[in-house]
């Protein structure tokens, strides 16, 4: 019988959490090359943008496409170190395998998100000083609110990129610790419940011999075995 169901090596490795790991590790892995191999012919494709261009715009272009390079770069070593640190994640307990993963995956996407925003704030500050606009839609986060044009729009580009990435670390960090802690919390409580379930309570005060000395049928065996 234990022949036929072949499967369960493969359920036991789900339920203890190293198969999941592993696909995680493999599928950011896959993230990070997806995200190269498609931000490169994004960036051949943004070359197109220099067409049209006075001295000035074209050296806006290629700083913008030597800083996206760097935001590949950066995107690439993120998902690849969250992927190892996902791979030997602290193991808090058998019962619980892919929570301490999440708080990781949290991690990963708030540094993610905040490499991008600064990305878009550095990019939309030399853009619009060498070329009076952005190469890319400013109507979205603060950069939708605070608006603005060449010089000016610069500087608030560069503002609003480096509030929105501090913010989204905060944010994904918090929850990251939140999922840590309700789990500690509750490992915790565990602990304390199985502490107080096998604690021997002291017995009833008659059944032992009090200062009065030993019970009467205490002193009927005596007796009986003098």
């Amino acid at each position: 019988m234990g022949n036929f169901f072949f499967i369960k090596p493969a359920l036991t490795a789900l339920e203890e959490g190293r198969s999941v790991r592993f696909g995680i590790f493999i599928l950011m892995w896959v993230i990070a090359i997806a995200v190269v191999i498609g931000g490169i012919v994004q960036w051949i494709d943004s070359w197109n943008f220099v067409s049209g261009q006075d001295a000035a715009g074209v050296i806006g272009v290629i700083i913008f496409q030597l800083i996206f390079l760097l935001l590949l770069y950066l995107i690439f070593q993120i998902l690849v170190i969250r992927a190892s640190d996902v791979l030997n994640v602290e193991a808090f307990d058998n019962e619980f395998t892919v929570i301490p993963v999440m708080s990781v995956l949290a991690r990963t996407v708030g540094e993610l998100l905040a490499v991008v925003w600064i990305f878009l704030g550095i990019g939309g500050l030399i853009v619009f000083w060498f070329s009076g606009y952005a190469p890319y839609s400013t109507d979205f986060g603060l950069f939708g609110i605070l608006g603005g044009s060449g010089f000016k729009g610069g500087v608030l580009a560069l503002v609003a990129g480096i509030v929105q990435a501090f913010v989204t670390i905060v944010i994904a960090y918090f929850w990251a610790e939140v999922i840590i802690l309700g789990l500690k919390w509750y490992l915790h409580m565990k602990r304390v419940r199985h502490i107080a379930d096998g604690y021997e309570k002291p017995a009833p005060v008659g059944a032992t011999a009090g200062p009065e000395g030993p019970k009467p049928e205490d002193k009927g065996g005596e007796e009986k075995k003098e």
